[in-house]
């Protein structure tokens, strides 16, 4: 798990909660396969990433005559290149209660910032298979809510849109939402959120806000945009997320 870190959105540490599952990686056979990452906050909520995992066919063996000597030696080609695949994660568990994947990247809303890249086994290409590679976009931008009125949605979409400008600092923001519900009668469990921080977005991946957003929140707000720039296949995104659940 070399170059996989985790961490909260205030920076706890969490890297060493990470769970890798690569069981369906198989080193044997070359192609592409998908690792996925998890990892819980203290609040017990979960974060989830997946990876490419390329593995490359074995570079064949050549044997080359020594007209001189009448002795044969394997080449450096006849080498097994076990080179390396660079893949760009990220999963975000915000300690206030809330997480949000990449990381990755998963189609699931996780929390924690997981940023830098992890090696697998098997060579990586000179160039990508993405058919997006360069393509800049918003994949999506808006808030959903769950249980309050729209009045009350509104009203945290003020709060979102002030601490996005800078008006306030994300904790202010979240105490603000927080307080503006707790004396509405709404039971708050957690809160958190995200500035900009990088995620992976995988070849063949659609983010959606229904599908990136907490379905039990109050509230979410959320938006992923990438300038087209590569980390292996995968294009570099980056995301803001705003929650009280």
């Amino acid at each position: 798990m070399a170059g996989v870190t985790a961490a909260d959105g205030k920076g706890e540490e969490l890297t060493s909660s990470v769970e890798v599952d690569s069981s369906a990686v198989k080193t044997d056979t070359a192609g592409t396969y998908q690792a996925t990452y998890k990892v819980t906050d203290k609040y017990g909520l979960t974060g989830n990433a997946t990876s490419n995992v390329t593995v490359n066919e074995p570079a064949k063996e050549e044997t080359v005559n020594n007209t001189d000597s009448g002795e044969s030696s394997k080449n450096d080609s006849g080498k097994n290149n076990s080179g390396s695949s660079y893949k760009k994660k990220n999963k975000k568990n915000n300690s206030s209660g809330s997480t949000n994947s990449e990381s990755t990247s998963s189609g699931t809303n996780s929390a924690g910032n997981t940023s830098g890249g992890s090696t697998s086994n098997g060579g990586s290409s000179s160039s990508s298979s993405n058919p997006k590679a360069g393509v800049a976009e918003t994949l999506y931008d808006g808030s959903i809510s769950n249980g309050i009125t729209a009045e009350e949605k509104a009203h945290i979409d003020g709060i979102v849109s002030k601490w996005l400008s800078g008006g306030c600092s994300q904790d202010a923001a979240e105490d603000e939402a927080i307080n503006y519900l707790g004396n509405r009668g709404y039971t708050i469990n957690g809160s958190g959120g995200v500035k900009n921080t990088l995620i992976a977005i995988p070849n063949g991946v659609t983010y959606t806000l229904d599908n990136r957003g907490y379905k039990n929140a109050l509230y979410y707000y959320g938006r992923i945009t990438t300038d087209g720039s590569m980390a292996g296949d995968d294009r570099i995104g980056y995301e803001i997320y705003f929650t009280v659940q």
